[in-house]
């Protein structure tokens, strides 16, 4: 019985990790950010901090920490902006 109940936990833990999130168009990995910043062509999800701090050969360069989630609404949003985070970035270019 012990054996089943360390088995089920793992199997527990291991779909947390799996868990595949969409919004929209655009699929993420992992449990969906909490906050959420809507800055012109852009949507930033995170469950930390992201601010944009400085401007640098052209492009915005984001700054923060946690898991942060961009979806893109246009290319030229995607060319501008760049994310410098302590934790995982996944972005997504919306069609």
């Amino acid at each position: 019985m012990r054996n089943l109940v360390t088995i089920v936990s793992l199997l527990v833990s291991f779909n947390s990790f799996s868990q595949t999130t969409t919004i929209g168009t655009c699929s993420f990995k992992g449990k969906k950010p909490t906050k959420i910043n809507v800055v012109g062509n852009m949507e930033i999800y995170h469950n930390g901090s992201v601010k944009n701090t400085q401007v640098s050969g052209g492009k915005n360069i984001w700054t923060g920490d946690g898991d942060v989630w961009v979806i893109y609404k246009s290319n030229e949003a995607s060319r501008k902006n760049e994310f410098k985070i302590d934790g995982k970035v996944q972005e997504c270019l919306k069609d």
